[in-house]
């Protein structure tokens, strides 16, 4: 198939109905709009994973459950699920955790097992048709709860959900087109999101030779004494960060004072290469007597200490008003050593150090300490660190470009899958 062929113009059916739906609109002529439970049982047969492999239900369809997935009490009650059953979470905030499981096994109660009550129906067209973006929102719709992480479409409620149902033997084409132009598109996605960490892992290999073995290639080398630094340029030093800056650490905002309006707050998953401070949580202008020390300053350093999000750094290189949330670092350096120590975080040795210190740990947490400890190769002369510098920027510059246009394409081909998927469902175009 020719990348030319995601661009083509779908035709429309010939006629059209109303559905009676409003989520729906006008399905075509010969098609119907029934309700779920006319279609599907909801059987409710309870079993362990003792008897019955767990399996788990996620955004990427139904898997067996892996080892590091949460565990229920052994001998606990499942809900039993054969092959050709749809799975969807209950849950209405796990919006696109659905999907048709290819296995035997038990899932937890919290889902909804739909079995069809006609074998002649397509399974497989059901299965993109609750993935799909618009069945998710009116799912949503449909259910109740005291906020989104509570919110729940129970099983009385989704089965009165009116859903399209083409003939048969349509079914089987829109699955046959959708299973070829999704594999297609994934096959695309895949390429650019592995240009994209080849990317990443260049342009940090760059900004490694910069800060550990400088400019100039032939330069003469020492041997540094440290194992991810290596040799440097003779006459460079090695330096611990707390050597060169003053490290400070975060006020505990608790989640419950966060606000639309008040002073911006970043929190560890905030960290990151650009911050929008428009995006940020708030916290009540009254807190500000006691956050002056918190404040963020014109080339401060942050860096996420804990989770998923450890070791990412960013750099302020703005006045703004920002306030700093705990297990967030402040590394304060000045404008002198600033954009180095930024470099120095971001090569790879920051990351070796952060994994020796977590001992292959689950939940991986640095302090500022352990930052303040980390040792970087630094030239001893002003002028090559900053043609040092100057390097880097126009060349990560170049490199954020590039990344940011991959990045887009990614979206933009995940944008064009998902409503390629709800429109042919729907029988907003024909195939």
């Amino acid at each position: 198939m020719k990348d030319s062929n995601l661009k083509k113009t779908y035709e429309k059916y010939s006629e059209y109905k109303d559905s009676g739906a409003e989520w729906l609109g006008k399905i075509p002529n010969g098609w119907k709009a029934q309700k779920i439970v006319s279609v599907f049982d909801f059987p409710n047969e309870k079993v362990t994973e003792l008897n019955f492999e767990p399996l788990s239900v996620t955004y990427g369809g139904i898997k067996k459950q892996i080892e590091t997935a949460a565990k229920v009490a052994e001998g606990s009650s499942r809900k039993l699920v054969k092959v050709g059953d749809i799975v969807i979470n209950a849950r209405s905030d796990r919006k696109g955790a659905v999907g048709m499981s290819e296995y035997e096994g038990a899932v937890s109660l919290v889902y909804n097992i739909l079995r069809k009550r006609n074998k002649e129906i397509d399974s497989k067209y059901f299965h993109y048709l609750f993935r799909s973006q618009i069945f998710s929102e009116e799912f949503y719709r449909w259910g109740r709860g005291i906020v989104d992480d509570l919110w729940t479409t129970r099983a009385n409620e989704m089965k009165r959900i009116l859903i399209p149902v083409p003939q048969v033997e349509n079914q089987a084409k829109i699955v046959d087109f959708l299973d070829e132009k999704t594999s297609f598109i994934d096959q695309i996605i895949e390429k650019k999101k592995k240009l994209i960490e080849l990317l990443k892992e260049k342009r940090t290999a760059i900004i490694n030779q910069a800060v550990t073995k400088g400019l100039d290639p032939k330069a003469e080398l020492v041997d540094s004494g440290i194992d991810w630094i290596g040799k440097i340029p003779k006459g460079w030093k090695i330096s611990r960060i707390k050597h060169l800056s003053k490290l400070l650490s975060g006020f505990a905002f608790a989640s419950e004072s966060y606000l639309d309006e008040g002073l911006p707050i970043i929190r560890i998953t905030d960290v990151k290469p650009e911050i929008n401070i428009d995006k940020l949580p708030k916290v009540p202008f009254s807190l500000k007597p006691i956050l002056s020390a918190y404040r963020t300053q014109k080339n401060d350093n942050l860096i996420a200490m804990t989770g998923a999000t450890i070791g990412k750094s960013c750099f302020i290189s703005s006045d703004d008003e920002m306030y700093v949330n705990q297990r967030v670092s402040i590394v304060r350096s000045g404008k002198q050593f600033a954009k180095y120590i930024f470099n120095s975080i971001n090569a790879n040795g920051f990351k070796k150090y952060i994994d020796f210190l977590s001992n292959g740990g689950a939940q991986q947490n640095i302090s500022n300490y352990d930052i303040g400890n980390f040792r970087i190769a630094i030239s001893s002369y002003e002028k090559e660190r900053d043609a040092i510098i100057e390097t880097l920027e126009k060349k990560m510059e170049q490199f954020s470009k590039t990344l940011e246009r991959v990045e887009k394409s990614v979206d933009i081909l995940g944008e064009f899958k998902s409503s390629l998927i709800s429109n042919v469902v729907t029988g907003k175009v024909k195939i």
